[in-house]
Parts: structure tokens; sequence; C-alpha cells
């Protein structure tokens, strides 16, 4: 009866993280597609103030569970929120594979923080695994522009941020992910509205809330939310390394929706870097060497 439930639970969460996968890259597609140069504050904006409403929504069956005060929550929706701004930003700046291909290292950064916090160990294999991950960056920045690689490299540290908020979710199991969700949609509605202002976005309303862009930046909001509420789930029932496959899921689907759109040009240096990210990643993910 316990392995049947447990079965049934794996095949939940392999569910939920297709799910999130599919919200995730819809949600940087729509972020990336309006061609004004407030593309990346009204899709944070909207995603913070929408993602908000949209957020309580789904987690208004579990209400008497919300808390504001949290600490660790405090903490882990900031972290999130801080990686979210660059996302944002650096769809804007390289291509949204680029974008999901770096963040797709966060199982490494999470083991190596799992190793140096909580003492769990890993065979050699782990860090063979690791150094081509780091071989593979440097292609990927190698062949970008010049004006691309700081935002490259922001991307990375956010991601480690992002590789921490992950890991803190098993900490608050008594939490309900909606409301782990609805806690951080609270927290990047706030920063959305403040950057949005700050840029003159409010200046040029017309421009950011045309009809297709108002509908873009509705896409952007209702994924974003649903893609975190998803992965905190999936989180809770898979673990954290689990927590990130979505991201990686995503960037295979980004590719294919990004063929033949301008500005997705990829050469063989280019597609190196992205392979070696994506396959040593993949066997830190599935190794039984990674604790999940």
């Amino acid at each position: 009866m316990e392995a049947s439930v447990a079965r049934n639970n794996t095949f939940r969460g392999f569910f939920l993280l297709l799910c999130a996968a599919v919200s995730l890259a819809i949600c940087l597609e729509s972020a990336r597609a309006p061609q004004h140069g407030f593309a990346w504050q009204g899709a944070l904006c909207v995603r913070g103030v929408f993602g908000g409403i949209i957020a309580l929504a789904i987690a208004w069956p579990n209400r008497k569970y919300f808390v504001y005060f949290h600490w660790k929550l405090i903490l882990r929706s900031l972290l999130l929120t801080f990686y979210t701004i660059w996302m944002f930003y650096a769809v804007t700046k390289i291509t949204s594979a680029d974008v999901t291909t770096i963040t797709s290292t966060q199982p490494l950064w999470i083991a190596i923080l799992s190793m140096v916090f909580l003492k769990k160990k890993y065979s050699w294999l782990f860090w063979i695994a690791g150094s081509i991950v780091v071989v593979g960056m440097a292609l990927l920045v190698d062949a970008k522009p010049p004006e691309a690689y700081s935002v490259i490299v922001l991307l990375l540290l956010f991601t480690v941020m992002r590789a921490i908020s992950i890991m803190m979710i098993r900490s608050m199991m008594e939490i309900p992910a909606t409301v782990i969700a609805y806690h951080y949609a609270i927290v990047v509605g706030i920063f959305g509205v403040v950057i949005f202002f700050v840029e003159g976005g409010h200046q040029h309303l017309d421009v950011v809330f045309d009809g297709t862009g108002t509908v873009l930046l509705l896409v952007v909001a209702a994924t974003a939310s649903i893609y975190q509420a998803l992965v905190a789930k999936v989180v809770q029932i898979l673990g954290s390394i689990s927590g990130t496959v979505g991201i990686m899921i995503a960037t295979v689907i980004v590719y294919f929706l990004g063929v033949g759109k301008a500005g997705y040009s990829f050469n063989t240096v280019h597609i190196l870097g992205l392979i070696l990210i994506i396959v040593p990643t993949l066997w830190i993910i599935c190794s039984k060497q990674v604790a999940r």
C-alpha cells in the first residue's frame, strides 16, 4: 500500500514538473516578445501585480496558513525576487534559451551548497561533471558579444540565490506550496511596481499596455505564478534537485519556440557550450550520488 502511494506521488510530482516547465517557457517567451524599451520592466510589474492576484486565488483555499513575517519566507522571497528581476532583464539581452540553460545549473549549485553546509559527499564523477559544466559556461560566454558578459555573470550569481531559495523550501514543509508562492508574489510585486515607476514606465503606458502588450503581460503574470506554485509543490514531493529539472525541460521548449526567430543565432561553439552544460547537469540530477 505504501509503495503504491509513493509511486503515485512520484508520478504526480513528474507531471507537475512538466507543467511547470511549460509554464516557464511560455512566461519567458512572452516577456521577451514586446519590442519596446520597457519590455522587462512591464513584465516584472504585471507579473507582480496581476501575478499576486492569481497567486492569491490559487492560495485562497489555504488562507488559514497565510503568514507574512515568517523570516524564512521573507529571505526566500527576497532571494527569488532578485533572481526574477535579473532573469526578466536577461531575456531582453540574450535569448530565452541561454537564460534557461544558465539557470539550469541550479542542481550543481544545490549539490555544492549541500556539501558545504550539510556535509554531503560526492564522488569524483560529480566533480568531473561539475568541471565540464564550467567549461560549457565558458564556451557559452565566449560565443556571446562582450556586452553580454556581465549579464551572464550576474545571472549565474542570481542562479545561486535561486538554488538557495529552492533548498529553503524543504525547511518549510508545514507551509502549503501555494502559500509560499503567494508570499513571493507579494515581494516581487512590490519590487516590480517600484522599478516600473523608477524607470519611467508610467509615462509610456500607451506603449506598454497596447492590445498585444497587455495580453502578453497577462500571460507572463499567469504562467509565472503557476510556475512558482508548481515548483514549490514539486520540491516538497521530489526534493530540491528535482525541483530544478523543470528549467532544463523549459530550455528544450524555448529552443523549439525560438527556432527561426530573429535574434536566435546559434553557432557551433554556442551549441557545444549548451550541450556541455545540459548533459552533465542531467547526470547530476539522475545520479544516486546526489542527495535528493
